[in-house]
Order: structure tokens, then sequence, then C-alpha cells
């Protein structure tokens, strides 16, 4: 997962993650996360899985591209197309809506 800092962009692991979120002044201890980084539910055992696993909570995420949308509006799906060359690049495949998916904390 990228994140915002005062240096730039930086990529973070679930680890950091989970102590930026901990640290943040909205976090409320056993709530449930929803974080919207594109593709971070497209792997079972991935980013979303770890960070439930360390934060003990459920995590949603979404499975493709999260397009957001000037009125709020939100859109969870793949590229149109995969060329970058090809109309269609940066617009939402329809036909193939993903969604958020729940990660729950694996029992020890």
């Amino acid at each position: 997962m990228e994140v915002m800092t005062s240096s730039g962009v930086t990529t973070v692991d679930h680890r950091v993650a989970a102590r930026l979120i901990q640290d943040s002044s909205g976090c409320i201890k056993g709530q449930s996360i929803r974080l919207l980084p594109c593709e971070t539910g497209a792997c079972d055992r991935g980013f979303a899985q770890n960070l439930a696993n360390k934060m003990g909570v459920n995590v949603m995420v979404p499975s493709e591209i999260l397009w957001a949308y000037p009125n709020g509006s939100m859109v969870i799906a793949p590229r149109l197309s995969l060329d970058p060359k090809v109309p269609g690049f940066n617009y939402p495949n329809l036909d193939r809506q993903g969604v958020f998916r729940e990660f729950s904390p694996a029992r020890s």
C-alpha cells in the first residue's frame, strides 16, 4: 500500500500500515477497518489478510481498481483496456465489477 508522507509517496507493508492506523486519532480499538487501495483484496493471503491478522479486526478492501468520482460514488472494476494506448484504459470495465472483500483475522 502507498501512503503520502512529508517526503512524498512511500510504500508500506501491513506492519507499518497497522502502526499508522493504530497511531491515528480516529482509530477505535476493535473497530473494523475499510481501506481503499486498489486491488488489495485480489489475493487471499496478501496485504489485507496480513493486516487483519496483525490488527485482530476485520479488514474490507476492493478486489479490483477502485474508481472514485467527484460526486462521491465509487465503482470497483478492472480497466476496460490493459493497453494504455487504447481508449478505455482509464475507464472501468462495468461488465466485470468487483466487490469489497472482507478479511477476518486468522485464528491461532
